[in-house]
Parts: C-alpha cells; sequence; structure tokens
C-alpha cells in the first residue's frame, strides 16, 4: 500500500474554524429567520456553576417569536371576524350607545374583501348579521343601529352562535376571531368559567380565538379570562364605557397583524437535563420532549415560551448542548408550513463570577415576570377565600422581589409590575376588591401574553 502522508489543506483548516465557530454561537442566543417569524432561543444564563448537592440546579430556557411586518407589496390574510355583543338589560343607556358606537367603528379597520358577523345575545340569541363580505357596509352599520337592550345574560350561547357563524364562512388563509363583549354575569345556561373554557377549546380546534371585553365591574372575570386563554385570544377589563373604541381599535389592530397561525413548538432536551414545566404558557411534557402551541403571532409583535430545566449535579466542566428547538407555522396568507430549527446550550464552570456575569437581563427580566404572576395568583386565591392579612403579605413580599429585580436587571416592566402589586395589596377591602381582582386578571393576561392591552 502507498503511505500517503496526513495533511491538512487550507480549506479544510477554514471549514473547521467555520464549524467550531457555528458550534461555539450555538451556546450563546442564536437565531432563525424566515418570511413571517424570527425565532430567538437561549438560556437566561449562558454559564452557570455546577452543583454539587443532590438536587441539583434549575436554569431557564427561553424561546421568542417575533412576527416581522408583511413587505408592502404582498396582501394582508383575510379577516373573519365575529362581534358578539351583549344586549341584556344592565347594558341600556350609555353602555349600549359606546358598544354600538365601537362596533361601527371597527368596521372602518376592515376591507371589503374581510368576512363580518354580528351576533347579539340577552336572554336568548339573534343573528344580526350573518357572516358575510364587508361590501355593504352601510347595511351592516344600520343593523348595528337597531341593537336594544332588554332581557338577562346568555352568554354561551352568545359565543356558540358566534363560532358557528365564523366556521360557517371560514377560509383556510384567513384569520378567524370571535370578540366578545359582556357587562354582566352568565345568568342563563351554562355559566362556569370550566363549561366556557370547554367551548374554548372546541373553537380553538376550528382555528377560532376568542377575545372578551369585559366592561364595568359585574362581569366575571374568571370566565372570560379563562375563555381567553385557552384560544389564545385576548382580554381586556374596560372599566369605562367610553373606552371600548380604544380596546376595539387595538384589537382589530391585532387581527388584521396576523402574520403567522398554528404555531407549534418542539423542544426535543438532551440527556442530562429534565424539563420540569413552563411558565404561564400551556404545555406537555413527555420522554424529555416538551411541547406547547401559540395560535398566532402578529407582526412587530413578540410571543414566547419559558422553560424550566433541572441540570442534575455530576455534570463535567464545558460546553454542553441542552436542546434542540423545532417551530412550524402556517403563513396567515398563503397556508404555506414553515419549520424553523435551532439548537440551545450552555456552558458549566467553576468561575463564579464569570457565571454571574453571564446572565441575560432580557430573558432573566421575562423570567422573573412569570414568576411574580405565579405569587400574585396565590395571593388572590387567598383573598377569595377572605384572608386578606395573608394575601397583602404575599402581594407586598412580591413587590419587594420585583422592585429589586428592577434595579439589578434594569427593567421598567418588573417596576411596573412591582407597582401594580403593591396596589393590589392596598386594595383588598370588599369596596375596593372588585375593581382589583379585574384588574390583575387583565394584567396577568396582558403580561404573560405579551399583548398590547
Amino acid at each position: 500500500m502507498l503511505y500517503r502522508p496526513f495533511v491538512i489543506s487550507s480549506h479544510r483548516i477554514l471549514l473547521a474554524v467555520v464549524f467550531a465557530l457555528a458550534f461555539v454561537l450555538s451556546f450563546s442566543i442564536s437565531r432563525a429567520y424566515a418570511a413571517q417569524i424570527r425565532l430567538q432561543t437561549g438560556m437566561a444564563q449562558k454559564f452557570m456553576t455546577m452543583e454539587t448537592g443532590s438536587k441539583g440546579r434549575k436554569a431557564w430556557l427561553h424561546i421568542s417569536l417575533e412576527g416581522l411586518d408583511l413587505p408592502d407589496s404582498r396582501q394582508r390574510a383575510p379577516v373573519n371576524v365575529a362581534l358578539v355583543i351583549d344586549r341584556s338589560g344592565s347594558m341600556s343607556g350609555h353602555k349600549l350607545k359606546q358598544a354600538k358606537r365601537a362596533a361601527i367603528m371597527a368596521l372602518g379597520l376592515l376591507q371589503p374583501f374581510d368576512t363580518v358577523s354580528i351576533v347579539t345575545y340577552s336572554s336568548g340569541v339573534e343573528v344580526l348579521v350573518p357572516a358575510t363580505r364587508l361590501d355593504d357596509r352601510a347595511m351592516i352599520e344600520r343593523r348595528i343601529e337597531e341593537i336594544f337592550a332588554g332581557g338577562s345574560t346568555a352568554l354561551y350561547a352568545g359565543v356558540k352562535e358566534g363560532g358557528e357563524q365564523l366556521e360557517d364562512y371560514a377560509e383556510r388563509q384567513q384569520v378567524s376571531r370571535l370578540i366578545l363583549l359582556s357587562d354582566g354575569l352568565a345568568n342563563v345556561g351554562p355559566k362556569t368559567p370550566e363549561e366556557l373554557a370547554d367551548l374554548g377549546y372546541r373553537l380553538v380546534q376550528r382555528g377560532i380565538s376568542v377575545t372578551t371585553l369585559g366592561l364595568g365591574v359585574g362581569y366575571n372575570e374568571d370566565l372570560m379570562t379563562r375563555l381567553a386563554n385557552v384560544t389564545d385570544g385576548n382580554h381586556a377589563f374596560v372599566e369605562n364605557a367610553n373606552e371600548l373604541e380604544k380596546f376595539f381599535a387595538l384589537e382589530l389592530g391585532d387581527i388584521t397583524s396576523v402574520v403567522a397561525q398554528d404555531i407549534d413548538i418542539e423542544i426535543r432536551i438532551r440527556p442530562g437535563y429534565i424539563p420540569r414545566r413552563t411558565l404561564w404558557r400551556r404545555s406537555t411534557i413527555k420522554d424529555n420532549v416538551v411541547r406547547a402551541r401559540i395560535r398566532q403571532v402578529y407582526g412587530a409583535q413578540k410571543k414566547d415560551l419559558t422553560l424550566e430545566l433541572l441540570i442534575p449535579p455530576g455534570q463535567s466542566p464545558g460546553p454542553h448542548e441542552v436542546a434542540d428547538v423545532i417551530v412550524s407555522y402556517r403563513d396567515a396568507g398563503t397556508t404555506r408550513k414553515t419549520v424553523l430549527r435551532d439548537r440551545v446550550g450552555l456552558t458549566l464552570t467553576n468561575d463564579k463570577r464569570q457565571a454571574r456575569a453571564s446572565v441575560d437581563k432580557e430573558i432573566m427580566a421575562r423570567v422573573v415576570a412569570l414568576q411574580a404572576i405565579e405569587k400574585n395568583r396565590r395571593a388572590l386565591k387567598l383573598r377569595d377565600k377572605g384572608m386578606i392579612g395573608k394575601a397583602r403579605k404575599i402581594y407586598r413580599a412580591n413587590a419587594a422581589f420585583l422592585k429589586k429585580k428592577a434595579a439589578q436587571l434594569g427593567s421598567a416592566s418588573l417596576a411596573r409590575q412591582a407597582r401594580q402589586a403593591e396596589d393590589y395589596s392596598q386594595n383588598l377591602e370588599k369596596g375596593k376588591w372588585r375593581k382589583y381582582r379585574k384588574l390583575q386578571k387583565h394584567q396577568q393576561r396582558s403580561t404573560g401574553a405579551i399583548s398590547k392591552y
């Protein structure tokens, strides 16, 4: 056999350097780009000290999905929207007047190729405008102006009918959204948060998200937020009817800027790391694979997922691959399927100073914000049981925790959350709590979902 000396050519050296650099970069924050979504993954700490105890260490893996604005040359996806409006007796007068004004204003934010249906409910349900293209806006406005108040609140039936109107005219490339407005308690038909959540699960399986607008302080915020949560819609506490136009405009701004739908997230955790839970957002964890779904991503807005991991003791120092991330989604306008892939890692070290310096402040602030929501929820449950003193203690401790972390991480959003927690602690008495309970539900939904309101 002819002996050939081992020679490394210059182009092989260059390739080796390129691959090595890519490997290193994968252990910092990495990004993947496609036409509609920018995927960004990372760890809250890029370097972590090794755990010598028996339980291991917590680590936080973060996934961010940023919707990219559509190019000017491309038309947005058509919208299929159902306005489901409470016209029960409690809506009479100024409330209904403002609700009709906001609904008419909303029509002006849509285009002739969009689809609209108008459903009202009181003791029963009426379809004022079956799902139709918005090419006869004057007729739809006349029907809205004819709405009058009277009767009870068949909220479940109103949502169910609104969903059926959306489904009757649904097309795969559309964005389907039900906007529910109510000022009172559901008192006709199914009325519990669990029953509305079951309806919400059926709607989201048909591609429908529900946004809930609670008007005044008389509605059931548990029911309204639960319905929004399970369908990945928005929720707002609208204290004053004069604000309805603002919230309708914000909601239509979201609907008309959807760039991606049916976003599936799969995180394949490498051996040696244990996925524990996701903060705020629902997920399933099985065989070291974490799966979650986000209904829609809007242009110039972010959605995210934060996963708690356990790093068992006994790991060797150096760089470690932690997870592979796979994100698939459907283009909102063309239904084209796109898949993004990324890899996440960290480095274990004995250098505590290096570990402290490697904290990603933006990701860590997000972790703290979501942990604070959980603490406020515990306080809310105590207040519901009449344990005002214990609830106040948790709110105030949470406010102090948030204030400290806001200073450490330079986070204005955490400082705002600290002020909110302090407000909750000061308004637990019966006369004020009705409003502040709704405000907390609104604010925690807004923080968790990174919504505009």
